[in-house]
């Protein structure tokens, strides 16, 4: 299974296309949105966007864009964002140490060299509170190097 995100193949194995095909399609779909949205003129000084909450030196802001309710947080971190995807691409078991809100974190199936699906079990629940029933979420997850070679 085959689909091209932004001239770039991505390619599901035969042994996974069953089981994860659904998915992989609409990871590729939503990440094809996703380059769109981040690429669009407005984006990083995001003036037609909507600001939802801004709390010490994050801010996070939405938009409505093709009939979907888009969010975009914004900050600063004193770490090159290169740095900050491969730690997280590559250290995923290790996020939990630093993000008190998660349990646990790993890497469930690798699909492809950049898709993998990831596996986040949280300590708290949706309203904050600290749940044995806590959400456990899987998340495709892309990583995706712009022609410049920065993810």
């Amino acid at each position: 299974m085959k689909f091209t995100v932004e001239g770039r193949e991505q390619q599901l194995a035969v042994k996974f296309e069953q089981k994860y095909g659904d998915a992989f399609k609409s990871a590729c779909d939503a990440m094809g949105k996703a380059l769109e949205i981040i690429r669009s003129p407005d984006f990083i000084d995001r003036e037609t966007w909507k600001v939802v909450s801004s709390i010490d030196h994050v801010t996070v802001h939405s938009k409505d864009i093709n009939g979907l309710r888009c969010f975009a947080a914004k900050t600063n971190v004193d770490v090159p964002a290169y740095t900050l995807c491969e730690w997280h691409w590559n250290h995923l078991a290790s996020v939990n140490d630093f993000k008190n809100t998660m349990k646990s974190s790993w890497t469930a199936q690798k699909l492809s060299d950049n898709i993998d699906l990831a596996h986040e079990y949280f300590y708290k629940n949706s309203n904050g509170n600290a749940s044995n029933s806590a959400p456990r979420s899987f998340t495709l997850r892309i990583s995706y190097d712009d022609d410049d070679g920065q993810n």
